[in-house]
């Protein structure tokens, strides 16, 4: 379950303060896939963030059902410590105790052996991607978050990957931000809409679809509201913080 309240984020940049979204408010049950759609620069980068945790909002609340993965390849290091002592502490951190076997995923999935007792400072750029993906592969979440459909085209061992990332969609729940209305499949029962700072959500692809392409060219929107309805938003309460409930 995702319930988010009133959610508002906004960015300082140069000549002033930026608000990506405004008084968000949505819930999806748990179980559900959720896509989030939106042109460019409509917050869907952030909003997946928010509901990582990677980033907090200016007010508003998350609170989210079961554990949650952050960004799908998107990685964080002590670059001064060895690989395997990161993995143990992000093993600490995601309450996982064996570490042996995740350190074995992820060496099933990147060929890596010395590299485990060196600084991942001295790891180059692209097998620091492969470190990323193979490591987001390696951790079981109920919910996955994925920031753009994940292409393993430019990865060794492209069908492992391939066959990996089947495993863990079957299963955890999906959430998907992406800009590109072909990969949202119908294996997602709610979409996102993201538009102008706010958002609507839908439960029938083709009006999603619709809504999404008249924001993109600023036409009006026109729903069958026999096909298709929007989720109650929740009730609205203060506070301010991100929230994780485990089950």
């Amino acid at each position: 379950m995702i319930r988010v309240t009133r959610l508002t984020k906004s960015f300082l940049m140069k000549g002033g303060r930026r608000r990506v979204l405004r008084d968000l408010s949505f819930e999806v049950p748990s179980g559900s896939n959720l896509a989030i759609i939106g042109g460019e620069a409509s917050g869907k980068s952030t909003l997946v963030n928010l509901i990582g945790g990677v980033d907090y909002p200016d007010r508003g609340k998350i609170r989210r059902a079961g554990t949650i993965s952050w960004p799908f390849g998107q990685m964080r290091y002590e670059r001064s410590m060895t690989l395997s002592q990161n993995l143990r502490f992000l093993c600490r951190v995601q309450g996982v105790r064996d570490f042996d076997d995740i350190q074995q995923q992820v060496h099933e999935l990147t060929g890596f052996e010395r590299e485990f007792g060196n600084p991942v400072e001295m790891l180059r750029q692209p097998e620091q991607r492969l470190l990323n993906v193979a490591l987001s592969l390696s951790f079981s979440f109920d919910i996955m978050l994925l920031d753009g459909k994940p292409s393993f085209n430019n990865l060794p061992n492209k069908e492992r990957f391939e066959e990996k990332m089947a495993e863990k969609m079957s299963q955890s729940s999906i959430i998907l931000a992406t800009g590109k209305p072909k990969e949202i499949g119908r294996e997602y029962a709610y979409i996102l809409v993201l538009d102008g700072q706010s958002g609507r959500l839908y439960d029938n692809r083709r009006d999603a679809i619709q809504a999404f392409k008249a924001s993109v060219d600023n036409r009006p929107v026109t729903v069958d509201n026999n096909q298709s309805k929007t989720v109650d938003t929740p009730p609205v309460t203060e506070g301010g913080n991100v929230r994780g409930i485990r089950n």
